[in-house]
């Protein structure tokens, strides 16, 4: 098996089939990791892989964080969706290409790193849909009483069904501006659209934690595995969510201020997620769990509270020169003197005052479900195979892909809502 790492110098080995994206990538990582440059050159001629752009994303994103890659046996992919080569696609749609797939990729890491360490977790899908179930928490022991059997528990399934949606976008320039082109706007066209499908986990994340309706991504907002949506005071079956009056939501004021986010972050926060119970109505976490930090995500209506919070080493109060606390010393920031792990995503996406805040211990399960159904591809059109690009010379590159996201059971998530004034 032939493996790549940062860790180790890049070589070309016997066997190795590398594509031309996979090389990009790498390239692109190893320029921003200066210094560690070696021979990269030599796997530009290595042979292109047949689901280049799919397999880029994952090399890039492992190798960015040290790990060794396999780059043998990469799959082919045939048929009417195979992919551009440079005999046929001629200078025109493959630069399109190449400048969509780098940007695409370098957007895609970045927001992946993210969503899928704290939101989404992984699922095979070989279907339209995908159906899940999963057993209720297991019995506990309890007292055996002398000549009478153990007491016995059963277990309940919850199952959930969650549909696969298609995601395309069409990138398109005429021979004609190609050629005039002065200002490298075609290729600018391609580097944007590449961008905005590499943020698209990114927008399927916000949509879900949001609840918004966008039928530009999900046509509908799915529910969770409960019963109920995904931030809600009760499950499907009208009972306390988890246990807890008031469930997954916090209430943290009309217009939150630092005093109310740090008070949630403190206070609410840590002290909620401790009462949260499992099925049995015994402690859903152990206490390392909710110890190992959380992370806050929110829109830029509360970034300048959201530092103070965070940040201000100092909170200063007015106080009254006629009282013994005059010269009182100014209060400190307790979420900073508390040591709490706490890490922030802050999103031009999120329009309100809302925090979302997810327990980031790697035992807890994720409160999402993402699969890849079919993963990027192209559909090239050319004077070679169109008839209409024959005649109007506007040939294109169609990018698509098909995946699934949605929830499973959001006892890791709890939204801090700003309440109705």
């Amino acid at each position: 098996m032939s493996t790549l790492s940062r860790n180790a110098p890049l070589r070309v080995t016997s066997g190795m089939s590398l594509s031309r994206d996979e090389f990009l990538a790498i390239e692109h990582l190893m320029r921003e990791d200066r210094g560690k440059k070696r021979g990269v050159g030599k796997l530009f001629r290595a042979e292109r892989s047949r689901q280049a752009a799919t397999l880029a994303a994952e090399i890039a994103q492992k190798f960015a964080s040290g790990q060794a890659v396999d780059v043998t046996g990469t799959p082919s992919m045939t048929g009417p969706h195979a992919p551009l080569n440079s005999g046929d696609a001629g200078p025109l749609l493959m630069g399109i290409r190449n400048e969509f797939i780098g940007t695409y990729m370098r957007r895609a890491i970045a927001a992946d790193e993210f969503w899928n360490r704290l939101f989404f977790r992984p699922v095979p899908v070989s279907g339209s849909y995908y159906q899940y179930t999963f057993p209720e928490t297991a019995p506990y022991p309890e007292r055996h009483l002398r000549g009478q059997p153990p007491v016995s528990g059963s277990f309940r399934y919850i199952g959930n069904r969650l549909d696969v949606y298609a995601y395309a976008v069409r990138v398109h320039a005429h021979t004609d501006d190609v050629d005039d082109d002065q200002t490298g706007s075609v290729w600018a066209n391609a580097q944007r659209a590449g961008a905005n499908f590499g943020s698209l986990k990114e927008r399927l994340a916000i949509q879900l934690l949001t609840g918004t309706t966008d039928l530009r991504l999900l046509p509908t907002i799915p529910l969770c595995a409960d019963g109920a949506a995904l931030f809600s005071e009760t499950d499907g079956e009208g009972e306390d969510r988890f246990g807890v009056q008031g469930g997954n939501v916090i209430k943290i004021g009309t217009d939150p201020d630092a005093n109310d986010i740090r008070e949630f972050i403190t206070k609410h926060l840590p002290a909620t997620f401790r009462r949260f119970k499992d099925t049995e109505k015994e402690p859903l976490f152990d206490p390392n769990e909710i110890n190992a930090g959380v992370a806050l995500v929110h829109g830029p209506e509360l970034e300048e509270e959201m530092r103070k919070a965070l940040n201000q080493r100092r909170i200063f109060e007015a106080v009254d020169a006629g009282t013994s606390n005059a010269a009182a010393a100014a209060p400190s920031n307790i979420v900073i003197d508390s040591q709490m792990k706490v890490e922030t995503f802050n999103t031009q996406r999120i329009e309100d005052k809302s925090i979302y805040a997810i327990l980031v211990s790697p035992q807890i399960e994720r409160p999402g479900i993402w699969g890849d159904r079919r993963p990027l591809y192209e559909v090239p059109a050319t004077e070679q195979v169109s008839d209409t690009v024959r005649d109007t010379l506007e040939a294109y590159l169609q990018f698509r892909c098909r995946v699934l996201a949605g929830y499973h059971l959001p006892y890791q998530i709890i939204e801090g809502r700003p309440e109705a004034a």
